[in-house]
């Protein structure tokens, strides 16, 4: 995609259901996000809270806990369900090729005026 697109569904019914949609994918990120966590901080941490020395098999867990935190992270950072700088879930979006990212049509005609300004 060369250019702007902008996505903008003007059926109320149609857009209550987009906005469900959106709020049950990051509730679901939000969850993994939190169980991976868990699970590094378990290995990480002693029952105390104190930061305790790991075996190389430990390291390599929390290792692989910690690129799969990452890959929930950055997928829910690229996707249309919340703007990048808003973060509204509730919007029409715009997705700016340059920067690879989805915005609300407010934020993106905000950056699109800062942008001819500069």
């Amino acid at each position: 995609m060369k250019r702007t697109k902008t996505i903008v569904i003007k059926d109320p019914k149609l857009r209550k259901i987009r906005d469900s949609l959106r709020k049950i994918l990051i509730l679901e990120c939000v969850a993994r996000e939190e169980e991976i966590s868990a699970r590094r901080r378990k290995i990480r941490f002693d029952k105390e809270g104190k930061i305790r020395s790991l075996t190389i098999k430990e390291e390599e867990e929390v290792l692989k806990l910690s690129l799969e935190l990452r890959k929930y992270m950055f997928s829910m950072r690229e996707s249309i369900c919340s703007c990048q700088l808003c973060h509204s879930t509730d919007k029409d979006m715009s997705y700016d090729p340059k920067e690879k990212r989805w915005y609300c049509v407010d934020c993106s005609k905000e950056l699109e005026n800062f942008s001819q300004i500069n």
